[in-house]
């Protein structure tokens, strides 16, 4: 923009709306340097040191699943526990539309949300191949099961979840039941988008969780050391509300009085400067929170500095 077509003063009060737009228009360096992202895709359903309760859990369920598979195989197999996580229905129910593993319904005592157990084929195939004396082969891992692989898969599965259930009543939670049969790729969790699940992988080898838990986090409240909390009566909670509503502490401003100049007034206004409101001496003024008049009062002296006594709500 040229200046040129505009008066000394014109010029002057263009260059200082110029400059205050620039002053404001620019952020301060570093200014979000300190800020995280926040993953809105995660849930924060659990503290830090529950997370850790939850973790140390997963590493107790690891036992008993290992102690199943041994008593049912006659073979020992160490089972680890991975990272445990937590995610919403929508990303889980993703997970497990999208895997090739094995998936089982889990039923939760108490609850109508269900999890699911997932196996990964290669090492169902393995482990029926140790409790079939080698009569299965690991290349049948993409092959479809014969009906005595489905009974012990679903017998692996069982013991599977009879452990991790076990574990579960210990630390005070709930109890786990299979319900459902076997199946592979065509499985939906049954949840809604919002649900938040418990994700508990276990491995034999590195990398490779063998066996995958997703669990109802309700079901896991009681292990993690989260405990149930009843809602207050409704009275409780409006006295609850009334209480804090009255030290919520407000802003009160005393407006004098208000007028309109010209913005070329403002621009060019120095100290010594008088601006005249629309207001005589003795009226009273307004007294503003959140920018509305709530009452009106009249300015006094109290101690050496200024007060406000409020009128009469007929004044």
């Amino acid at each position: 923009m040229s200046l040129t077509r505009f008066s000394k003063l014109d010029r002057e009060v263009v260059r200082r709306l110029l400059t205050a737009a620039a002053a404001t228009a620019a952020a301060p360096a570093g200014a979000d340097a300190g800020a995280a992202d926040y993953d809105w895709k995660v849930p924060r359903r659990y503290a830090p040191d529950q997370v850790a309760k939850l973790a140390a859990f997963a590493g107790q369920a690891a036992t008993k699943l290992s102690d199943a598979l041994f008593t049912l195989l006659r073979d020992q197999t160490v089972l680890a526990a991975a990272d445990v996580s937590l995610h919403y229905g929508s990303e889980a129910g993703q997970a497990v539309s999208a895997s090739t593993d094995y998936a089982v319904e889990v039923s939760v005592e108490g609850l109508d949300a269900r999890g699911v157990v997932l196996l990964r084929p290669q090492r169902a195939v393995g482990w029926m191949e140790k409790l079939l004396g080698g009569s299965a082969d690991q290349a049948d891992a993409e092959q479809e099961l014969s009906s005595l692989e489905k009974a012990i898969l679903a017998d692996m599965v069982a013991a599977l979840v009879a452990g991790l259930s076990e574990a579960s009543r210990a630390g005070g939670g709930k109890a786990l039941r299979v319900a459902g049969e076997p199946r592979r790729g065509d499985y939906r969790l049954p949840c809604k988008h919002a649900d938040e699940f418990v994700r508990m992988p276990f491995a034999d080898e590195p990398d490779q969780p063998a066996v995958t838990f997703l669990i109802p986090a309700e079901a896991m409240d009681a292990v993690a050391g989260r405990a149930a909390e009843e809602p207050p009566p409704p009275e409780q909670l409006q006295h609850r509300l009334h209480n804090h509503l009255e030290s919520v502490p407000v802003t009160v401003t005393a407006e004098l009085g208000r007028t309109k100049v010209p913005m070329r007034d403002i621009m060019t206004i120095e100290p010594g400067d008088v601006l005249l409101m629309h207001k005589t001496i003795g009226d009273p003024i307004a007294l503003c929170v959140d920018g509305r008049t709530v009452l009106a009062g009249f300015v006094v002296r109290c101690e050496g500095r200024y007060a406000v006594q409020v009128a009469p709500t007929d004044v």
